[in-house]
């Protein structure tokens, strides 16, 4: 059958039907959230597993894997001095415990150059650290970058300000490794009002009361898969994350590319038989604390790594429509996926812009071909990631539609691509590209550099 016709009758199919919407809605409201070694987590897994089974999938596998789990207890801010008062906060997940008073610091948003004016009054304070970045700034800064450059400044603690009004209280992982001082989230009314303090000059104070424990757990990778036919040894992954944070659902992230990674497999699984390479659909497990899951997967699928023609990231993709494709230093790829997009008469933004910040970057720093389909064009609805408001509502049912139509139809056509331009990147090339982009001083201070001394010598 030629590509036409099947692109066709894949959206047909996914227009027609309610399954994607069914389906983030048990994701959400059946399972709740879905954090590491949570009952939710487990239940989502494995109507994930059935889900691909019943889609046609084969190989429908849950994959171990060890995990350091947390687990929050009391957070509290208390502001000291002539008129004390509870600030509420959360722990930032593998937040340390701790009970100790500290005089606050303000560092704005957290940037090199913050960091660096207030170098001489940092240490033993508790920094303040706004989410974001200041609108003319030259790249994003992520959240364990501030967090581990405040610690390396000596700060004893890290209070992290939501950016969006709504008293929203914000969360996100600290690094899995090396993080030594107690971090916490803050809404944006209540961050502003402790910087508002700090700005009057009298060197405010606070207590910090943080209640927190880890343990190992197991958390697993859902996979399955479609075999291809004449370049059946030839695989494309398509995957998203399937945990969330433990304040909600994690509507947009990310049970809404969860539900795009299903419903690829439902569409693509009614034209088994006919598609020439193997798909590989996978739900990876503990995104959120440090992308935990995906580097698991690709240690365990080493040996089969060569065969992995392009992997597929859905990573908060249902959020708005999807109409941009990042290529993650795949510049190579770029006159292809213009010309698919030029077959599906679909207006898609292709770049070859790349981030370490989801379940791509594993596969990227293996040096397989990988993208990330986004949203550009206009602001995104991602302000209530990380925040208890991240929930069903927020999703759009038409746009969640449209962007597993597309996601459906990218996957098409790599399985059925007669010429297929994607190669592998040795590793030189990849730390070439790494050492090249804005990330490689974040890499390092997030200790996620995985090149020696003597590597770098060698370079």
């Amino acid at each position: 059958m030629d590509i036409k016709t099947l692109d066709k009758a894949i959206c047909g199919e996914i227009w027609t039907s309610s399954e994607t919407w069914q389906n983030l809605l048990y994701l959400c409201d059946a399972c709740g959230h879905r954090f590491v070694g949570s009952p939710g987590y487990r239940q989502a897994a494995d109507y994930v597993a059935a889900k691909f089974a019943a889609y046609g999938l084969e190989k429908v596998a849950l994959e171990p894997f060890a995990a350091r789990g947390w687990q929050r207890g009391l957070a509290q801010i208390t502001l000291l001095g002539s008129a004390p008062r509870t600030v509420p906060c959360i722990a930032l997940p593998y937040c340390v415990p701790c009970d100790t008073q500290l005089e606050l610091i303000n560092l704005g948003y957290g940037t090199p150059e913050e960091i660096a004016k207030h170098k001489d009054e940092i240490a033993g304070k508790a920094a303040l650290v706004m989410n974001g970045m200041p609108p003319d700034d030259k790249r994003y800064i992520h959240r364990m970058e501030k967090y581990m450059r405040a610690q390396e400044a000596g700060a004893a603690a890290f209070l992290f300000i939501d950016n969006n009004p709504g008293y929203l209280p914000i969360t996100g992982g600290l690094p899995e490794k090396g993080a030594h001082i107690p971090g916490v989230g803050l809404t944006y009314e209540e961050g502003q009002g402790l910087v508002r303090l700090v700005q009057t000059g009298d060197k405010p104070r606070i207590r910090l009361q943080v209640e927190s424990a880890t343990e190992p757990v197991t958390s697993w990778n859902v996979v399955g898969e479609l075999p291809g036919t004449d370049l059946a040894d030839e695989i494309v992954i398509v995957g998203g994350h399937l945990d969330s944070h433990d304040l909600c659902a994690g509507a947009t992230d990310n049970a809404s590319g969860m539900a795009l990674v299903l419903e690829a497999a439902r569409a693509l699984g009614m034209q088994k038989g006919l598609l020439r390479r193997t798909l590989r659909f996978i739900g990876f497990g503990v995104e959120e604390l440090g992308l935990i899951g995906s580097d698991a997967y690709v240690a365990a699928h080493a040996a089969e790594l060569p065969k992995i023609q392009f992997m597929l990231n859905l990573d908060v993709t249902g959020a708005n429509i999807a109409n941009a494709l990042a290529l993650h230093g795949c510049p190579e790829l770029i006159p292809y996926f213009q010309d698919a997009a030029k077959e599906m008469a679909y207006d898609l933004a292709i770049t070859s812009a790349f981030h370490p910040y989801s379940d791509h970057f594993a596969f990227v720093m293996s040096g397989v071909p990988a993208g990330s389909l986004g949203h550009t064009g206009g602001p995104p609805r991602q302000g209530y990631a990380h925040t208890p408001a991240d929930t069903v509502d927020k999703v759009v049912p038409l746009e969640l539609k449209i962007s597993a139509m597309v996601a459906a139809r990218l996957l098409l056509h790599v399985a059925q691509a007669d010429a297929w331009q994607g190669t592998h990147k040795t590793q030189t090339q990849v730390r070439e590209l790494v050492t090249q982009s804005p990330f490689a001083d974040a890499l390092r201070f997030e200790g996620r550099w995985k090149w020696s001394d003597e590597d770098e010598k060698k370079a």
